[in-house]
């Protein structure tokens, strides 16, 4: 998808950044959940992960009504 988006002299530069941007995400997401589950426990963390999907799904769901009807 990254590829298809970016001019074909940037591919390379765009999929580096990709995985730079998703791998630094990781670690930040890894690491809230180990401090949650060290400060609050198994079922606050898992609880926290089911809430940020279902922030994630409404914000795509919104996205994707704007852009149907724009």
């Amino acid at each position: 998808m990254v590829a298809d988006t970016v001019p074909a002299d940037l591919r390379a530069t765009a999929c580096g950044f990709f995985n730079l941007v998703s791998g630094l995400v990781m670690l930040v997401a890894s690491a809230l959940a180990g401090l949650l589950w060290d400060s609050l426990g198994a079922t606050f963390t898992c609880l926290a992960g089911a809430g940020f999907s279902t922030m994630a799904q409404i914000a795509i769901g919104v996205r994707a009504v704007r852009h149907s009807t724009a």
